[in-house]
């Protein structure tokens, strides 16, 4: 008995990989058909296994120069960081809302897993912002509105400080957690080793 659950236990996780793989192929597919973020040059990506073992995949996508971000307002463009009108965006509302909040943690939660010593470790819930910025570094501050608001299933109520950037198309046609981040070169270099590279060493490239 232990053997046959043993093995049940491995192809289920075989077939979640393959299904997984699959759709990160269609998802890549859409990018470079679509041009969601522009004229795909090329991309880089890695499938790690979190949380009871579920595949998790970090992407890097490079756009054409001419389509490359180089001010905060190109960034709105594509990236938000704010709650849907739940009337007028019904079906993108009920994707984010249930997909790209960060939680609850903080106060709302101290035992949630990403809390290390009272804070939460991905410094959540983040400040909000007037406008989208980039600081000295290269780094990009997300516009956030504190006005809207969202009650989850456990009363708690939450705010556009909890919510992980996306990208209303992606999510809008995949009903799907998809973090969406600008890259500067800072961010880029960290995310390369952070994400992509990290682990035992290897390569899978297409040219």
């Amino acid at each position: 008995m232990e053997t046959y659950g043993q093995h049940d236990v491995h192809s289920r996780a075989d077939v979640i990989a393959r299904v997984f793989e699959m759709k990160v192929r269609v998802f890549i597919t859409f990018l470079k058909e679509d041009k969601t973020f522009g004229e795909v040059q090329a991309y880089l990506y890695t499938i790690e296994f979190q949380k009871r073992g579920l595949p998790h995949c970090h992407m890097l996508l490079w756009v054409s120069k001419s389509e490359i971000i180089r001010q905060p307002a190109d960034i709105d463009k594509l990236i938000s960081i704010k709650l849907p009108d739940p009337v007028l965006e019904a079906s993108l509302y009920r994707t984010v809302t249930t997909c790209m909040i960060r939680g609850p943690c903080g106060p709302f939660n101290y035992k949630a897993l990403c809390m290390k010593g009272g804070k939460c470790s991905k410094h959540f819930p983040k400040p909000f912002h007037e406008a989208t910025t980039f600081d000295k570094e290269g780094y990009a501050h997300y516009k956030r509105n504190p006005l809207t608001h969202h009650i989850m299933q456990s009363g708690t109520m939450i705010d556009n400080g909890y919510l992980v950037p996306y990208n209303k198309r992606l999510c809008s046609r995949f009903d799907a957690h998809i973090n969406v981040e600008y890259c500067g070169w800072n961010m880029m270099v960290k995310y390369m080793f952070k994400y992509i590279s990290k682990g035992v060493e290897r390569v899978r490239f297409v040219v």
